[in-house]
């Protein structure tokens, strides 16, 4: 079998066009999350317990009106909001 034979049996065997899913707990009720971005739609609170190693946060059509100023306080990697 050829390296491009073997690839294909790598890639089946970690189910590609599967989302990855973050550890339980680390993507709120409502949000979509992948291994690093979070879609929160619809929220009527500010979402909690996102993944550390978030990087992309995205809320849309939330109706919470107050962020307080630690809300992202353990999000260190995050670049986008």
């Amino acid at each position: 079998m050829g390296g491009a034979g073997i690839l294909l049996l790598l890639l089946a065997g970690v189910g590609v066009g599967e989302a990855w899913r973050p550890p339980k707990g680390k993507c709120p009720l409502g949000c979509s999350c992948s291994k690093d971005s979070a879609l929160c739609e619809g929220s009527p609170d500010l979402p909690e317990s996102f993944a550390p190693t978030l990087l992309s946060l995205l809320f849309t059509s939330n109706s919470f009106s107050v962020i307080e100023d630690d809300a992202f306080a353990g999000l260190s990697h995050l670049q986008y909001l």
